[in-house]
C-alpha cells in the first residue's frame, strides 16, 4: 500500500509505502 497520492502533494519526491503493499 503506497500513500503516494496524498504525500505527493506534500513531498513531491517522496513515496511512502507501507508493509501491506
Amino acid at each position: 500500500y503506497c500513500m503516494n497520492l496524498f504525500w505527493s502533494y506534500i513531498f513531491h519526491n517522496l513515496i511512502i509505502c507501507c508493509w501491506k503493499d
